[in-house]
């Protein structure tokens, strides 16, 4: 289960570094996704000028106290962030448990040696803004694209762990591949049954089913790769935004030895995630080609922020800018400089358009004095892997 955690952090400007400090300033409450610098003064005098809108970084702090039951001790917990701005680090009760750089990039942070369950426990999230200039453009700051508390059993669907490409459409059926990476958090090795199932977005009629087992050693991850036939496919294109849902079950069977040890209690981890069947070719003779036909991508280049609400991104304010675009004939963005919100691929996927997606504006050579091409060099594969 993913449990949205958006609603009622406390912020501050600052490090929050002890308990103390909770005290003295007993700061604000707010809802997410939240933007830390825009409602700040704007001065001639900013470090980074025009570039991020005469706006200064800083130092900003979010709390929050949730509640682990009890019952969830024998299985895992974790945040899921789509993207905190910047050089963030998460403390749990005190702990601190992970640390991010990169503000567009999502991540995952695994809580379960850390809460106490059956309490409650205090998340604090620091972000620093303060190396400016930055960027060459307005970033914002703090938590501007929400949080999910992540709840699952030991063996399960790793967070965005899963994956269905169309390798090709012929004779009346779309041949795909699902990758469903699977990790099994316990000290045994475990069977897994892996289920794909496939139904059109928003209808309850299950097209086509799969599975296979698979296993999982002791603390490791694998991918169960599962080739799927789906007959007379609704392609997807930026005319035709046909979407399948994609429903993964991940059954734990037991213990595997010498033979397999029945679990008593059978746990089932499910994820879901959107399927556009789709194929992409491109050369020097025939061009970008989708599905077969030539495609002439129409496009702008658009940055992550929403003007005057600044960088929060909400999947209505998101899914009206592709709108917006789409009406007066685009069919493509690419996101100037970085990865963009999930809210924003998703409006992508729904309402038909195409993307271009970048990963970093600055890599090993520096565009500004505080940019990324800093951690470059040490987090380029996490992040672009992420």
């Amino acid at each position: 289960k993913s449990i949205n955690l958006d609603e009622k952090w406390t912020f501050r400007r600052s490090f929050l570094d002890s308990v103390g400090m909770l005290e003295q300033d007993p700061g604000e409450v707010v809802n997410l996704p939240h933007d830390g610098m825009i409602g700040t003064p704007v001065t001639p005098d900013a470090p980074a000028k025009s570039d991020s809108g005469y706006f200064v970084g800083g130092l900003t702090n979010y709390t929050k106290y949730v509640f682990i039951p009890k019952e969830w001790e024998n299985d895992c917990v974790g945040l899921k962030f789509d993207g905190v701005m910047m050089n963030a680090s998460i403390d749990i009760n005190g702990c601190k448990v992970a640390h991010q750089n990169y503000g567009y990039a999502p991540f995952y942070v695994d809580l379960t040696g850390y809460v106490t369950f059956g309490e409650e426990n205090r998340i604090t999230i620091n972000t620093n803004t303060s190396m400016q200039p930055n960027s060459r453009w307005y970033t914002g700051s703090g938590l501007f694209r929400g949080v999910e508390l992540c709840h699952g059993p030991r063996v399960h669907i790793v967070p965005d762990g899963i994956f269905v490409c169309t390798k090709e459409v012929a004779d009346g059926y779309a041949f795909l591949e699902a990758l469903i990476e699977v990790e099994n958090a316990t000290l045994e090795n475990h069977l897994a049954e892996v289920t794909v199932c496939i139904s059109e977005e928003g209808k309850e009629e299950l097209l086509t089913k799969t599975k296979r087992v698979i296993q999982i050693n002791g603390g490791k991850k694998e991918t169960a790769r599962i080739a799927i036939n789906l007959e007379n496919p609704k392609l997807w294109d930026a005319e035709n935004p046909n979407l399948y849902q994609v429903k993964v079950l991940v059954k734990d069977l037991g213990v595997y030895r010498t033979h397999l040890e029945k679990a008593k209690v059978m746990t089932v981890d499910e994820g879901v995630t959107l399927l556009g069947v789709r194929t992409i070719t491109a050369d020097a003779v025939r061009g970008l080609r989708i599905n077969g036909k030539e495609v002439k991508l129409k496009g702008g280049c658009v940055h992550h922020d929403n003007g005057l609400l600044g960088a929060v991104s909400f999947d209505e304010i998101e899914a009206r800018k592709v709108q917006k675009l789409k009406e007066v004939g685009f069919n493509a963005i690419r996101t100037a400089h970085n990865p963009p919100s999930a809210a924003l691929i998703e409006a992508c996927d729904r309402l038909g358009m195409y993307v271009f997606d970048e990963a970093f504006d600055a890599w090993g050579i520096g565009k500004r004095a505080g940019d990324y091409s800093q951690f470059f060099e040490a987090n380029w594969e996490k992040d672009l892997t992420a």
